[in-house]
């Protein structure tokens, strides 16, 4: 398995994401793959773009942490997919901290 999704690679699937204006399900699994916090944060920006996402799923698994820039990100995207009916967020053996919820929690508010 791959270990480590660049941020160019990450880039390259956000543009890729990007012509798939109508999609309506997206669902990311990082494994054990840690994704560098640039090329999560241009992938969130074009997911909150794809605003006909009824179900958005991201899943990490023992991914070392989720940093607060990553997590505010995310938070942000989420608030843009006015369509969206399920959002799944699984940690499985990775750490998100106090801040990152908090900001989380405020977005999701809203």
């Amino acid at each position: 398995g791959c270990t480590l999704i660049t941020d160019k690679t990450a880039f390259s699937l956000a543009t890729s994401l990007l012509a798939l204006s109508t999609l309506t399900e997206l669902r990311i699994h990082c494994g054990k793959t840690k994704i560098m916090t640039e090329g999560a944060i241009s992938l969130l920006n074009t997911v909150s773009q794809l605003i006909h996402l009824q179900v958005f799923s991201i899943r990490f698994y023992e991914n070392k942490g989720i940093t607060n820039e990553v997590c505010s990100k995310l938070a942000d995207a989420i608030s843009y997919l006015t369509s969206l009916t399920q959002f799944d967020l699984i940690l499985d053996e990775t750490s998100i901290d106090d801040t990152g919820v908090i900001l989380f929690s405020n977005t999701l508010r809203r």
